[in-house]
């Protein structure tokens, strides 16, 4: 990456763009590499988004609005921020500003005026004070209200679980290795179920590794 000095104790970089967040090292040299001896100093580094996001359920049903959720990096919330985003179809769109030194912001927008069943990319613009920009791009789901008794299931990405009927639901179990189980192990077990309900269990999964058999 380019770098310019600056005094006699600071230089400046200029990180190369980035697809993703992750981890990254940083190294300076002051000469062409040959081999890693030449270099002066290196950092572990971390790549961040400026401004990320996230749509509050998936899928929505029957909610009346929506919501986008905005998380905005430390160092990058000290100047105002719009916010501006659109579906590819009947003109629907919405905007928010955002205030200086905002870290975290719920952004509502209309769902009534949108079909019943929706399954296309919201396009989120970001501009900042000094004119910097981002794009991004959420799946906006939305399901009509089932007909059935059957539990309707969504993802909260506010409370980063799930919502069963509408009601947060909050899994408590564990894993079941069931190779080391054989059936009568499998059915004792199963009889334990019913106390495990009382001390609030509400999920098991049951893993089983498919072994391979050899022949000729």
């Amino acid at each position: 990456m380019p770098c310019k000095t600056v005094n006699s104790t600071t230089i400046e970089c200029t990180p190369p763009a980035i697809s993703t967040e992750g981890p990254g090292t940083m190294r300076l040299s002051a000469t062409p590499l040959h081999n890693s001896s030449q270099f002066l100093a290196t950092w572990n580094i971390s790549y961040v988004w400026k401004w990320d996001t996230a749509l509050g359920l998936r899928p929505y049903i029957g909610e009346k609005t929506g919501h986008v959720l905005l998380k905005v990096d430390r160092q990058s919330s000290g100047q105002a921020l719009t916010v501006k985003a659109t579906l590819p179809f009947g003109g629907h769109a919405w905007s928010w500003i955002v205030k200086a030194g905002v870290e975290e912001a719920v952004l509502p927008f209309d769902l009534t005026k949108l079909p019943a069943s929706i399954n296309q990319d919201m396009k989120i613009v970001f501009t900042a004070a000094d004119g910097s920009t981002a794009t991004k791009f959420k799946r906006l789901i939305r399901a009509p209200v089932p007909k059935t008794s059957v539990g309707a299931v969504q993802v909260d990405m506010r409370t980063r679980g799930l919502r069963i009927d509408g009601k947060s639901w909050n899994g408590n179990g564990f894993f079941l290795w069931s190779d080391f189980m054989n059936p009568t192990a499998l059915r004792n077990f199963s009889s334990l179920m019913p106390n495990l309900v009382k001390q609030g269990f509400n999920q098991l999964f049951m893993v089983r590794h498919r072994r391979r058999r050899r022949c000729c």
